[in-house]
């Protein structure tokens, strides 16, 4: 899985070229949020945006502290802890002249879901798996079933997709299974250039053992559940025959 570091970086290069102190969690950015980095300090909320100068800060942080909340998220330009982050940001502006941006990252759309930038990568490596079944006849089998079926007229190639232990230029299989044995086992059961669709996430992001490519099967349209997973392939591939 991709850290959160990265997926900030990806979205916001200036962050690499920044001097001041930043510090993010369980916020994933999408967007470029190089206009709010302008003020001295940004800091994350589930609340209302504020923007204050330090001194207008100060003052409502002797009078009505709980007014204002940092959710913990991220911060740029001081470093804070979550049990006195108050106390430390009154410290740090004391005496200083700046401003202070608490700003809602959801209210302005500048932040997705792990999940979602998760899914959109996976969605990224379908391409290599249409490409795969171009121009081919598959046998699609599993215990119970067994479908053929070609992706052009002419097929050039023959792919085999199926489940453990066979060997497959797809397998099909849960994260479970891929999760339980070393990653060097799965020569076994997968061919060199092949894919591995896996019906739920993986524990721990693989290190491809050869060409191999993993991908999530909620990104294969048809592909609901391994249990059904031969008829839901035949539909898949279906789709991609012109």
């Amino acid at each position: 899985m991709v850290s959160e570091m990265q997926n900030l970086l990806e979205s916001n290069p200036w962050l690499k070229q920044e001097k001041r102190p930043i510090f993010i969690r369980s916020l994933y950015i999408s967007e470029d949020i190089s206009k709010w980095k302008t003020y001295d300090i940004l800091l994350s909320t589930d609340k209302n945006d504020h923007l204050l100068e330090y001194n207008t800060l100060s003052r409502i942080l002797e009078i009505m502290p709980q007014s204002l909340n940092w959710d913990g998220r991220f911060v740029l330009g001081l470093e804070l802890s979550e049990n006195n982050w108050r106390n430390q940001l009154k410290d740090f502006i004391s005496n200083k002249r700046g401003k202070v941006c608490f700003l809602n990252f959801e209210k302005h759309n500048l932040n997705k879901s792990e999940f979602q930038i998760y899914i959109e990568k996976e969605n990224e490596k379908k391409t290599v798996i249409d490409e795969l079944l171009k121009n081919a006849k598959l046998n699609i089998e599993n215990k119970e079933t067994k479908m053929t079926m070609s992706t052009s007229p002419d097929p050039v190639k023959n792919l085999v997709i199926g489940c453990p232990p066979k060997k497959c230029d797809i397998l099909m299989t849960r994260s479970e299974f891929v999760d339980a044995i070393p990653e060097s086992c799965l020569h076994k059961y997968v061919k060199e250039n092949g894919v591995i669709v896996h019906f739920g996430r993986l524990e721990k992001p693989k290190k491809t053992f050869t060409s191999a490519t993993y991908i999530d099967a909620a990104v294969l349209p048809n592909l609901d559940t391994h249990s059904n997973w031969p008829h839901g392939f035949y539909n898949y591939a279906s789709i991609l025959i012109s």
